[in-house]
């Protein structure tokens, strides 16, 4: 349910979004114009903090092609779900990120086609290591819009951080 609801928000953030844009009142990033009927990408932001901080607050996507939804990622290794780098969160959050990197590029993708990230840590003071290793994937932005959360634990004893996203392919 929480899923659910999480994508209900998404949702609606998206149809204000798209209001927003259409009365001027957001700052657009996005793309060069694309041909007709090829998939469009435009990052809003209704203030100058977020791109600083490494999130928009919404993308709208036109003519989307195919969706792929990530669950989280951590730094479990791949086969054997053995937890890597215990107790560095900024190995842990690249492990992440790398496996992420692999599971587009086998679906024919990569880290500009993600139009949404929720990151999952274990305690809130790895925000600035968080954005530090966000930013290796994807240097100085556009960034997708991003919910960064603390739990008490993740799935596997030994994970600080677990990422989990959401992209849109070409066809």
């Amino acid at each position: 349910m929480l899923h659910q609801g999480s994508w209900l928000a998404g949702v609606a953030c998206g149809a204000v979004a798209v209001a927003l844009l259409a009365q001027g009142l957001a700052v657009a990033q996005g793309p060069t114009p694309s041909p007709q009927g090829a998939m469009q990408k435009q990052y809003l932001n209704w203030g100058n903090w977020q791109p600083r901080v490494g999130f928009s607050q919404a993308v709208s996507v036109k003519n989307p092609g195919r969706w792929l939804f990530l669950s989280g990622a951590g730094s479990e290794e791949e086969m054997e779900g053995e937890v890597q780098y215990p107790g560095d969160f900024l190995a842990q959050c690249r492990y992440a990120w790398s496996t992420i990197g692999r599971i587009l590029e086998r679906e024919g993708g990569s880290p500009s086609d993600i139009v949404r990230v929720v990151t999952y840590v274990t305690d809130p003071r790895y925000l600035s290591q968080n954005n530090a290793c966000k930013k290796e994937v994807f240097g100085d932005g556009p960034y997708p819009p991003h919910t960064f959360l603390n739990v008490s634990q993740l799935a596997i004893p030994g994970m600080l951080v677990e990422v989990e996203v959401t992209a849109i392919l070409p066809e």
